[in-house]
């Protein structure tokens, strides 16, 4: 019987160990290149469709405080009760929506008020700008008056639409919600 001399049988159990183990990670690498490629793929699908479909859309109530008004000032009118905000495009906390994109979108404005001889209204800014006032008065010792409009405005992204409360007048609000500001996006442009 022949003996090999000089042959180490650990070493060449070791490298084959080393060589299935790098043909593991070979492996690994590949399935973990294919899953990125994938990820990838869906994250700019849904950017995509973020982008040329947005989705804004929201509808909210002035408040449960009752009265509000008269004011020495206009005042910007911040509407706290969020019934939608889709697209979190209505900032309640300034009362202020902002277009997240260039577009074209409708608003609508409704708004009550039970103060007898008293002007109510409201007037609709795009950024600065003065769209429209409406007002209503009630000239009732008791009962209510309501406003209520709607615009189409082209809007650039960034550019804000708020309401505000003109000088002297009021406006109510209860758990009913009867002031009500609503806004969507018909379509981007």
């Amino acid at each position: 019987m022949k003996q090999d001399v000089g042959r180490d049988d650990s070493k060449i159990s070791v490298m084959t160990d080393v060589w299935a183990e790098l043909k593991e990670l070979r492996d690994m690498v590949t399935q973990q290149k294919i899953d990125l490629s994938i990820s990838k793929n869906k994250i700019e699908k849904l950017e995509k469709e973020r982008t040329e479909n947005p989705k804004v859309a929201f509808s909210v109530g002035l408040s449960n405080a009752g009265t509000v008004g008269p004011i020495p000032a206009d005042m910007t009118l911040r509407f706290s009760k969020v019934l939608s905000n889709v697209g979190q495009a209505y900032h309640t906390d300034r009362g202020v929506f902002l277009a997240p994109v260039r577009g074209v979108y409708y608003f609508r404005f409704t708004a009550f008020s039970n103060t007898a001889n008293r002007g109510m209204g409201a007037i609709l800014y795009h950024n600065s700008k003065k769209v429209g006032w409406i007002t209503n008065h009630n000239n009732h010792d008791v009962g209510y008056a309501t406003v209520s409009n709607g615009f189409v405005l082209e809007l650039e992204q960034g550019d804000a639409v708020y309401l505000a409360l003109p000088t002297n007048f009021v406006l109510y609000d209860d758990p009913t919600t009867r002031s009500v500001f609503s806004g969507f996006l018909i379509f981007p442009q």
